[in-house]
C-alpha cells in the first residue's frame, strides 16, 4: 500500500480541491505510526495494499487535518473518524463502495471539515443527510457521470456556508434551471461536460464571483454569458480562442472580471498526466525469474559459489536436502497465473473484446456484451434515414461510452448507398431468426434491434460528414453521417458549425476514457504483479520451513536459485555428496534406472524368474554391533539383480516391522535410524541369512555417523 504523508513539522502545503495538488512527500508508514501526533496530512491509496490498518484506527491520528483516501473497497470508514476534530479537508475517491451516508453522520460531527472531495465514486445521487454538513465551504462532485444534477443542486442549496461547488468532467448536457437556487456560492466550475448554453437561472446567483466553463460545447459564449450580466464577476475561464468581437462584448458585460483563455485540452492532459504520475508512484516490484551468479569486485567469476558457511565447488558438489526435488511442483502454479495486457485500442481492433471487456464464449449473451443499438428517428422527408444511438438501459451506455454524448441532443442522417429497407436490415434491425427466441418481457422493446459492442467516429472537415465504425462480435461494419439538431429551430447550418467542436469533445473524451482505463488497468498490473510477489514470498517461506535444510534456509532465494541449477546440472555427483538418508539414496537408485517395486502373496503380481517358494513375510527388530537395540525410521531393501527396491516405514521407538523378503537373492538393507545415522547390511550377509520357522528376526545393522555419511559412501560400502 502507498501511504503518503504530509507532516508540517517537515513542510507546509495547502491544498485546494480540485485546482491544485498537494506538494506531497512520501513517508514510511511504519515511522508515521510510531509518532501519530505529528501527522497532520494523509495519503491512502488503497489499489496496491489493505489500508484497513490505518483507517480502521484513526483516534491515533488527532492532529489531522487533511485526509485523501482513493480506491477503498469496503463499506464503511473506520469507527473514530469522528475524533478527528482538526479534519479539515477530506477527499474520497474512486470508492463506489463507501457507504456515504454512514460517513456523512461522522462528518456532521466535524465543525473543522471546509472542503469534501468526491471525485470518481459513481454517484447517481447525493445521501440525504448532507444537509447536515452546514460547515461546508467547498465541495467538489467530478468525474460522476450519472449525477442528478436537478436534485443535487436542491439539496447543496440548503448549506448555508457552501462557497465552493466543483462539477468537472460529468457528461453535463443541461444545467437546470434550478442553479440560482444557489444564491451564496461564489466559486462554480463546470469545465469539461457538454453544455451548450447556460441556462436563464444563473444570473440568479447574485454571489457569484468565479465561473469556469471551459471545455464545453457552448457555441455563441457572449449570448450565453449575457444571462449573468447582472452578476459581479471576478473571474471567467473560457475555451481560447475568442474573437476580438467577443473580447469586447464580454468586457462590457464583466467589467471587473479577468477573462482567462484556457486549453481545454491541455487541462484534460494536465489532469490525465497527474493521473498517470501517480501511477508511477506505486512502484510495482517485478518478480525476478533468472539472477546472475554474483562475483566479488576483483575477482574473476568462476563456477564455485560462496554463501556462508555453503561452499559448493563442482568438484565437491553436495545435496543437503530434497527441495530441490520439490522445487519444481511447487512453484509451476505460477505459470498458470496470467494477466491481459491488452491495452485500450488494441481491445477495439480484437471482435473478442466488447469495449474494453473480453467476452467469454462459454456463456455468449448479447445482453450482456452488445450494449449499443442504432435506433431509427423521424425526421426529413421519406427518403432520409435518420437515427440515434440507444441502449435498452440509457445509464449503461453514458457509462460505457460517454464521448457519445458529445453529439446530445442530436440525430444522424444516414449518406450512404444503402436504402431505407437495406439500412434497416443491415445495422438498425436483427434477422427474425436471430431474436425470435428471445422473450419480450425480458427485452421488450429492445428485442428486434441490432445491438453493437463497441464504436468508434471519424471526421472528415472537408465534406463535413463522420464515419461511424460499428462493431460486433462477427466483425466490423462502417457507415457514413453527419449529425443535426432534433429541435426544428435550429439548421443544419447551425449543426455543421458546431462538428469541429463537438468532435473535438468526443475525441477529448475518447481520450480521457481511455487514459482513465489504461490507468487502472496498470494499476490492476501493479496489484496483480504485487499479489503474486505476495503469494510467493508465502510460498518460498512455507517451501523452507517444509523442504530445506538448516543450511539452506541461511541462504537468500536467489543465491538458493544458484545452488539449485549447480544441483539439477550435477544432481548424479551431487547426490553423491549429499548426506546417506533413505530418501537420497532412492533418489541416487533411481537416477541409475532402479524401479520401485512390492513383494505380495498375490497371484496376480508379475513375479517372474522368482521361486515364489522363497518368499516369505517376516517380522524384524535391529541391533548394533554391539547388540544394542535400534529404533528404525525407515528401510530401503535393493535387489542389485534386477535393479527393483522397496521402501518401508518404521517407527520412533522399537517396534516389530513386517517385511516382504525373497531369501537368498543378491539384495543390501540401507536403514535409516531415528537418530539419522545409517545402518546397512551388506548382499553376502544377507544372502547367508536363514530365517526361522516363527518368522521373526533380528537383523544386526553396521552403522555411519549421519554427520560424516554421504550416499556415495554407502553406495560403494555395498557395491551397488
Amino acid at each position: 500500500m502507498r501511504f503518503t504523508l504530509f507532516i508540517l513539522s517537515c513542510f507546509i502545503t495547502v491544498i485546494t480541491i480540485a485546482q491544485t495538488e498537494p506538494d506531497i512527500k512520501y513517508l514510511d508508514i511504519n515511522k508515521a505510526a510510531n509518532s501519530p501526533d505529528s501527522v497532520e496530512y494523509l495519503f491512502l491509496d488503497c489499489t496496491t495494499d489493505n489500508c484497513e490498518k490505518i483507517i480502521n484506527d484513526f483516534s491515533k491520528y488527532k492532529n489531522l487535518k487533511g485526509l485523501y483516501i482513493s480506491s477503498y473497497d469496503a463499506k464503511t470508514i473506520g469507527k473514530n473518524l469522528e475524533l478527528l476534530s482538526n479534519l479539515e479537508t477530506l477527499t474520497i475517491e474512486k470508492s463506489p463502495e463507501i457507504n456515504l451516508t454512514k460517513l456523512f453522520n461522522s462528518l456532521a460531527l466535524l465543525t473543522n471539515l471546509k472542503d469534501v472531495s468526491l471525485k470518481d465514486n459513481e454517484l447517481t445521487k447525493l445521501p440525504a443527510n448532507i444537509k447536515n454538513l452546514n460547515q461546508l465551504k467547498s465541495i467538489n462532485i467530478s468525474n460522476n457521470n450519472d449525477l442528478n444534477l436537478e436534485k443535487t443542486i436542491d439539496q447543496l442549496a440548503e448549506l448555508n456556508s457552501l462557497e465552493e461547488i466543483y462539477l468537472p468532467v460529468n457528461s453535463i448536457t443541461d444545467l437546470p434551471s434550478n442553479i440560482g437556487k444557489l444564491s451564496k456560492l461564489k466559486v462554480l466550475d463546470i469545465s469539461n461536460n457538454y453544455l451548450e448554453d447556460l441556462p436563464d437561472g444563473i444570473g440568479e446567483m447574485r454571489s457569484l464571483e468565479e465561473l469556469s466553463i471551459e471545455g464545453n460545447l457552448v457555441q455563441n459564449v457572449s449570448n450565453s454569458l449575457a444571462k449573468a450580466q447582472n452578476i459581479n464577476l471576478k473571474y471567467i475561464a473560457l475555451d481560447e480562442g475568442l474573437t476580438d468581437k467577443e473580447k469586447k462584448r464580454l468586457k462590457e458585460l464583466f467589467p471587473n472580471a479577468e477573462i482567462k483563455e484556457v486549453d481545454s485540452d491541455a487541462s484534460i492532459d494536465e489532469q490525465i498526466a497527474n493521473n498517470m504520475e501517480d501511477e508511477k508512484d506505486t512502484n510495482p516490484t517485478t518478480i525476478i525469474e533468472t539472477t546472475p551468479t554474483p562475483t566479488v569486485k576483483g575477482e574473476k567469476q568462476t563456477n564455485n559459489i560462496n554463501f556462508g558457511e555453503l561452499k559448493i565447488e563442482n568438484q565437491d558438489l553436495k545435496i543437503y536436502s530434497q527441495a530441490y526435488i520439490h522445487y519444481p511442483e511447487v512453484f509451476q502454479l505460477r505459470r498458470f497465473s496470467t494477466f491481459d495486457s491488452t491495452m485500450f485500442e488494441e481491445r477495439f481492433i480484437d471482435t473478442t473484446y466488447a469495449n474494453t471487456t473480453k467476452i467469454q464464449y462459454a456463456n455468449l449473451n448479447a445482453a450482456t456484451y452488445e450494449r449499443i443499438a442504432l435506433t431509427g428517428t423521424k425526421g426529413g422527408n421519406k427518403t432520409d434515414i435518420y437515427f440515434s444511438f440507444s441502449s435498452y438501459n440509457r445509464s449503461s451506455i453514458n457509462r460505457s461510452h460517454p464521448e457519445l454524448s458529445a453529439f446530445t441532443s442530436m440525430s444522424w442522417v444516414y449518406n450512404g448507398n444503402l436504402s431505407k429497407k437495406e439500412f434497416t436490415k443491415k445495422i438498425l434491425k436483427r434477422k427474425r431468426e436471430d431474436y425470435k427466441w428471445y422473450k419480450i418481457s425480458t427485452w421488450g422493446f429492445w428485442y428486434k434491434y441490432r445491438f453493437w459492442t463497441d464504436v468508434r467516429i471519424t471526421y472528415n472537415n472537408e465534406d463535413q460528414n463522420f464515419t461511424l465504425k460499428l462493431k460486433n462480435i462477427d466483425g466490423f461494419k462502417e457507415i457514413t453521417a453527419y449529425p443535426v439538431y432534433n429541435s426544428s429551430n435550429r439548421t443544419i447550418d447551425d449543426a455543421q458549425q458546431s462538428y469541429v467542436k463537438r468532435y473535438a469533445r468526443y475525441s477529448k473524451t475518447l481520450d480521457r476514457r481511455k487514459n482513465r482505463f489504461e490507468k487502472h488497468h496498470l494499476k490492476d498490473h501493479a496489484q496483480y504483479k504485487k499479489s503474486n510477489r505476495i503469494a510467493e514470498e508465502k510460498r518460498w517461506k512455507s517451501f523452507q520451513k517444509n523442504y530445506m535444510s538448516a543450511k539452506e534456509k541461511e541462504l537468500s532465494k536467489e543465491e538458493w536459485l544458484i545452488y539449485y541449477d549447480k544441483v539439477i546440472a550435477n544432481e548424479r555427483k551431487a547426490m553423491g555428496n549429499a548426506a546417506a538418508s533413505i530418501s537420497n539414496i532412492e533418489r541416487s537408485i533411481t537416477l541409475d534406472g532402479y524401479t520401485k517395486g512390492y513383494l505380495w502373496r498375490n497371484p496376480n503380481q508379475n513375479l517372474q524368474n522368482v521361486d515364489t517358494s522363497q518368499i516369505i513375510t517376516i517380522k524384524t527388530l535391529y541391533q548394533d554391533v554391539d547388540s544394542n537395540m535400534l529404533a528404525v525410521k525407515r528401510i530401503i531393501i535393493l535387489n542389485k539383480d534386477d535393479k527393483t527396491y522397496q521402501t518401508y516405514d518404521g517407527g520412533l521407538g522399537i517396534k516389530m516391522i513386517r517385511l516382504n523378503l525373497i531369501q537368498g537373492t543378491n539384495s543390501v538393507f540401507v536403514v535409516q535410524l531415528r537418530n539419522d545415522d545409517t545402518g546397512y547390511v551388506k548382499s553376502n550377509e544377507y544372502q547367508k541369512i536363514k530365517f526361522p520357522k516363527n518368522k521373526k528376526y533380528k537383523f544386526t545393522l553396521k552403522t555411519v555417523n549421519s554427520k560424516f555419511g554421504t550416499v556415495q559412501m554407502v553406495r560403494e560400502e555395498l557395491n551397488f
